[in-house]
């Protein structure tokens, strides 16, 4: 009697030790297979945000899962474009500068255009004013004498008044210069009309260079972008391959379980599997 308890005791201390042995072993595999899920999950949601999957698509089950993480792992080609490279932008440059270097020549030389345009408006005006005031010459008496005497009204002058020769040829001058200028004119507008085209097309020039050094400077900004998300997305990609090799399906004599699980040891791979 005492003999067969003591063996059914010892073969329930067994059953006990192996039974805690298991929980163990569950325990450990439940924990893993829980840090796998959410270590799914985590490169489910980065494979989202990178656009690995379609930001509606939502996991079913830890088979879809699984399934979802196998195709954004899966090799992508570089759909991107190459950037302007920095020649090209210094060339750009370099264009702009010299047009900009051009109208400003274009522009110095029309100020000084419209600034002789403007002394001979006011040379023509005063001597237009001049002459009218000299045009009462011809009712001077003539005198070879200079005098004291107004030649208008014989009042005395503080000083001597020219001679009326004298008058009619600084007249005639006055009218020489006043024809000269009215002669060149024509010649002036002529040559500011072409200065005033010439600057057009210069300027026409510098803003289509200046829209395309925008917009290639846009253009080189987008594909930065797009080029740091490929490479985020490549970096998201490996660690989901990683995951996926590191990463088994538990079975079960029922068959397969939705369970995945992270490199185990060997002796509860064992078990496990």
């Amino acid at each position: 009697m005492e003999e067969d308890y003591y063996l059914k005791q010892r073969r329930y201390d067994g059953a006990r030790a192996r039974l805690r042995r298991l929980e163990r072993e569950f325990s450990e595999i439940k924990a893993l297979t829980t840090e796998a899920t959410t270590g799914a999950e985590r490169l489910f949601r980065d494979a989202k945000r990178v656009g690995l999957i379609a930001s509606e698509v939502v996991s079913q089950d830890t088979q879809h899962l699984r399934e979802l993480l196998a195709s954004a792992a899966a090799p992508r080609p570089r759909d991107y474009a190459e950037t302007d490279s920095g020649v090209d932008m210094s060339d750009l440059e370099e264009k702009r500068r010299d047009l900009r270097a051009s109208l400003q020549e274009v522009r110095d030389e029309l100020n000084d255009y419209n600034r002789l345009e403007r002394e001979a408006d006011d040379f023509s005006r005063e001597a237009n004013e001049q002459s009218a005031r000299l045009a009462s010459i011809g009712l001077l008496r003539s005198t070879d004498a200079q005098t004291h005497a107004c030649p208008l009204c014989d009042s005395e002058l503080p000083v001597a008044v020219p001679k009326v020769d004298a008058i009619a040829a600084s007249l005639a001058r006055i009218g020489n210069q006043l024809s000269t200028a009215r002669r060149d004119a024509p010649r002036i507008q002529a040559h500011v009309l072409k200065l005033e085209e010439r600057r057009g097309a210069i300027d026409s020039q510098l803003k289509a260079v200046q829209q395309e050094i925008g917009d290639r400077i846009a253009a080189n900004e987008r594909l930065r972008v797009e080029q740091d998300l490929f490479t985020e997305q490549a970096h998201i990609a490996g660690r989901i391959s990683y995951y996926l090799e590191n990463a088994q399906a538990v079975w079960t004599c029922n068959g397969f379980v939705p369970v995945t699980y992270l490199i185990m040891p060997p002796w509860l791979r064992t078990r496990a599997g």
